[in-house]
């Protein structure tokens, strides 16, 4: 199966340098922070381009303007932290932000945003409220 077309090319990864991040929005509307982590010495940090869901599993919070740490992004509105790699929740596991695939093809980020990569995660945290039609979740 051909999936280029469910990629979408978002800008040169030349206007994403090591240490920044960029909120961006699909064609059909989908915020997505897109975070270039610097090589690190620290096996828990690792350096790269990562793509998440820009709303926070707590209140909804731009995840694109958090701030940065040791391969962890903070919501700047309760500070629930996630991991920049693959979207895990610090503080609870059971919590986990939509991580898209990406990729970079003739040096432009490309992220994978198709219809199937809206919905949440099989078990996380956000699918479960999806199921239960709630619509908050506190520590």
């Amino acid at each position: 199966m051909n999936d280029n077309g469910r990629y979408q090319t978002f800008m040169p990864l030349a206007d994403l340098p090591p240490d920044s991040q960029r909120i961006v929005m699909t064609a059909d509307g989908q915020a997505i922070a897109l975070f270039h982590l610097p090589p690190s010495d620290d096996p828990g940090a690792k350096g790269g381009v990562y793509a998440l869901d820009n709303r926070c599993v707590h209140r909804g919070g731009s995840i694109g303007d958090g701030q940065v740490m040791d391969g962890r992004v903070t919501c700047p509105w309760h500070a629930w932290t996630y991991s920049v790699a693959d979207g895990r929740c610090v503080d609870n596991p059971q919590a986990r932000l939509i991580s898209y695939p990406l990729r970079i093809r003739q040096g432009a980020i490309q992220v994978a945003v198709g219809p199937d990569r809206h919905a949440p995660a099989p078990g996380s945290l956000a699918a479960g409220l999806a199921e239960e039609g709630a619509a908050d979740v506190r520590r």
